[in-house]
């Protein structure tokens, strides 16, 4: 399963190589129209002969696709690309996908979500300022349309099973709510078929407000292995076992958009993790920023 999963490059290509029947006029198309009935509709039985639609279905061979958005984390955090933490597994799926090194994003969260997940420009979805501070003027009211295809609403119209887990913040505050409305949800018009996380900016590591698609959910007290719950853990164990059912029922290649809460603030960091990088900082700033540059010239 791992090695069919590749980096949101695939995306691109499937933007280009997913191609629809005879209905489906344009990417932008969304909802697609419903297939043209073949069947034949006689006076008995024996003259007619059923169709069925049916749902989409990938191409043959479509991989998996994995998306992983990290923000208020610098270039150099991963030791992918020279940083002192250790990210093994972030590592190898690096190894076997594409690395950008030029990839611009913008200043704040809302915003580069809204364009990764769409490829539009922020202004063009409504995603020009964060969620919170959405307001009534184009560009900056935190609305995608209907006609704005996602990345999650194409891959679901062919045939992917999709999920969204983590930070979401791309809905407007006064619909951020059990009450909704729930249009501008991940669920909703972005597309996903599934969604375990929470909506804001941010929330608490250890008891944060947590949703399971439009369901406000209770804060689990321990992880799957037993100890104490942080989101970062949990979303993992969340992920993992919506991979185990997505294996158990349907063969259709998954789109996963994983977005952890770290290490955006609050700062909660376990005491495990805390203790493993106890005073490899205490050089300051000025210090560690050479040894970084030293170890990225290396790469």
């Amino acid at each position: 399963m791992l090695k069919k999963s590749l980096l949101f490059t695939v995306v691109i290509s499937l933007f280009f190589g997913c191609k629809p029947d005879s209905n489906q006029t344009t990417s932008k198309s969304i909802p697609y129209p419903n297939k043209e009935w073949k069947g034949v509709q006689g006076k008995t039985l024996a003259e007619s002969t059923p169709d069925f639609i049916g749902q989409p279905e990938a191409p043959e061979g479509a991989p998996n696709v994995l998306v992983i958005m990290l923000d208020d984390a610098g270039y150099s955090n991963a030791s992918s690309f020279g940083g002192v933490m250790k990210t093994p597994t972030f590592d190898r799926i690096g190894d076997e996908g594409i690395r950008y090194t030029h990839m611009s994003v913008a200043a704040v969260c809302s915003p580069t979500r809204g364009s990764l997940l769409t490829g539009y420009n922020i202004h063009q979805i409504g995603t020009g300022i964060i969620s919170e501070f959405a307001t009534g003027y184009p560009g900056y009211n935190s609305q995608i349309d209907y006609t704005t295809p996602s990345i999650a609403k194409i891959l679901t119209e062919n045939g992917y099973a999709t999920a969204a887990f983590g930070k979401w913040h791309n809905t407007p505050m006064e619909e951020a709510s059990p009450a909704g409305p729930f249009e501008s949800w991940p669920t909703g018009i972005w597309g996903f078929e599934y969604f375990w996380g929470f909506l804001g900016g941010e929330t608490n590591q250890f008891h944060p407000l947590l949703y399971e698609n439009t369901t406000a959910i209770e804060t689990p007290k321990t992880n799957a292995d037993g100890s104490t719950f942080h989101i970062s853990h949990g979303m993992a164990d969340q992920a993992i076992k919506w991979l185990d059912n997505w294996k158990g029922l349907r063969d259709d290649p998954f789109f996963m958009y994983y977005t952890p809460g770290a290490v955006h603030a609050p700062i909660q960091v376990p005491k495990e993790w805390r203790d493993k990088y106890k005073g490899q900082f205490d050089e300051g700033w000025h210090v560690y920023r050479e040894q970084l540059l030293e170890r990225q010239k290396k790469l």
